[in-house]
């Protein structure tokens, strides 16, 4: 696994979206409702894109320092901001002014998707014990 970034857990991110193609585009799914291909991933000093010629996704992951990444991704068509965190992409979008430009994703939902978008056998048990709920 690369050490990008000083945090672990979003190192693991990273990693998970670069080797993993089913939550790269379950997640751009979750903002642009089409299902991407040939999406790239690439690490930023305080985000992460998730790419094609299409859509840009960018993942914030530090709070109060993104400033300049938001302003070359705010010029890009079709490109959309995430957060993990609701209280945070709350401070994203007051501090740019521009509300509602920070989606937030709950990854429980996110989790699911990837289920429910997956083909793999353990992943089709899962949706099964999911409708016993």
């Amino acid at each position: 696994m690369e050490l990008f970034y000083d945090r672990l857990h979003y190192n693991n991110l990273l990693d998970i979206l670069k080797r993993n193609k089913l939550a790269r585009e379950s997640l751009v799914y979750m903002v642009d409702f089409k299902r991407h291909k040939d999406l790239e991933i690439k690490p930023k000093r305080y985000s992460i894109e998730i790419y094609n010629k299409d859509v840009s996704v960018v993942i914030y992951l530090f709070n109060g320092c993104v400033y300049d990444e938001y302003i070359e991704v705010k010029q890009q068509l079709n490109c959309y901001i995430i957060d993990f965190s609701l209280y945070i992409s709350g401070l994203h979008n007051t501090e740019f002014g521009d509300y509602n430009r920070v989606k937030y994703i709950n990854i429980n939902a996110w989790i699911n998707l990837m289920i429910e978008f997956s083909e793999d056998s353990f992943c089709q048990d899962l949706k099964k014990l999911k409708k016993l709920l």
